[in-house]
């Protein structure tokens, strides 16, 4: 994510505020990470979940008391099939 930013001409800083406030998410996770709602296009014995921050998902998954990220997409990708596709 930050190559495609800063290949883009994106503002150094706003790059670093972006990872940065993911990154935070994430880490938050460990304390509640049931806080957020389930990934409801997974079989329902998962427990995949999402949370939102800004235009990211991060979607991951509690197992045995740890939580795994599987991706960090863009809200502007649909997930649909595991595969991630631009909404059109």
């Amino acid at each position: 994510m930050y190559e495609y930013y800063v290949m883009n001409n994106f503002d150094l800083n706003y790059v670093r505020h972006l990872i940065n406030g993911i990154v935070s998410l994430i880490k938050s996770l460990e304390y509640l990470p049931e806080r957020y709602p389930r990934f409801e296009l997974l079989k329902k014995e998962t427990n995949v979940r999402y949370a939102i921050y800004k235009k990211y998902k991060i979607i991951y998954e509690i197992m045995d008391d740890k939580v795994y990220i599987l991706r960090v997409i863009h809200h502007s990708l649909n997930i649909t099939d595991g595969q991630a596709h631009p909404i059109r």
